[in-house]
């Protein structure tokens, strides 16, 4: 029985399009990084970092999804410590948490 589906070694298809909207990027088999389109429209909308124990340590963020990374989260033990934001992109933090 042949069974497809749209989880491969590199991401996942979530809509079935044929185009991974979630990437997996790895060194010395450990996960580095992950790219994930969370509105399916073709354009990355999310970034995580991974440390080599494979614990997220920073994510940005497109929460608008026009293209800019405007949140910055970082992580401590893979706990949320600092969430950084620019909601108008002009460089300067409006919103600090």
């Amino acid at each position: 029985i042949a069974y497809n589906t749209p989880v491969s070694l590199d991401g996942i298809d979530h809509n079935d399009d044929g185009k991974l909207d979630e990437k997996w990027t790895y060194r010395d088999n450990r996960i580095e990084r992950a790219e994930t389109d969370r509105n399916l429209d073709g354009s990355i909308d999310l970034i995580s970092l991974f440390n080599r124990k494979g614990m997220v340590y920073k994510t940005e963020t497109d929460e608008n999804f026009d293209g800019i990374f405007e949140t910055t989260i970082t992580y401590k033990r893979g706990n949320p410590l600092m969430r950084v934001i620019d909601t108008d992109q002009d460089g300067i933090i409006d919103n600090k948490s």
